[in-house]
């Protein structure tokens, strides 16, 4: 196991994504709301190779995920917001976009999204909740009005059986 410890975050990160075209991981940092892109290979990613400055677009940057042609998809916790992002190989952010902003019923301090993944054209958001919850955004739905519990399981399991999957610090 290798560990690159990356000086430049002020504070803890909170997500991570590989993105297949360009080969590295993109890890998120949410205390100084940057992106930041690590490259190696499959035996070691240690190089730093762009900081990303999202702020003008989050207040607490969670998730990230890799969409393609240096698309991203990343979460603001509060107020649970999915944004898309280009970053671009030159260090700017360009082309962002508010997917979706807001829920109902509105998330509590540090209850919003924590995650992002894209499935065919959806996006699946996850919220820190005690019940966790899984929302879904379907393609070409903007706006909290489009997100949606998905369908084939409970939308709320029994607290009892209910478990974090993030961190809840």
């Amino acid at each position: 196991m290798s560990r690159f410890a990356l000086t430049e975050a002020v504070s803890v990160l909170s997500g991570a994504s590989y993105d297949p075209e360009t080969g590295n991981i993109f890890v998120v940092n949410n205390g100084d709301r940057k992106v930041y892109e690590i490259s190696g290979s499959a035996y070691e990613y240690n190089t730093l190779v762009n900081t990303f400055d999202v702020s003008a677009h989050t207040l607490d940057l969670e998730g990230i995920s890799a969409l393609g042609s240096r698309q991203f998809a990343i979460t603001d916790e509060n107020p649970a917001k999915i944004i898309k992002v280009t970053l671009n190989a030159d260090g700017t952010v360009t082309g962002a976009s508010t997917l979706s902003s807001g829920i109902t019923p509105a998330a509590g301090s540090n209850l919003g999204f924590e995650g992002v993944t894209m499935i065919g054209t959806d996006y699946y958001a996850i919220q820190e909740q005690n019940p966790a919850k899984l929302w879904k955004l379907p393609a070409g739905a903007a706006g909290a009005g489009g997100l949606v519990a998905p369908s084939g399981g409970p939308a709320d399991p029994p607290r009892h059986a209910s478990r974090s999957l993030v961190d809840t610090r």
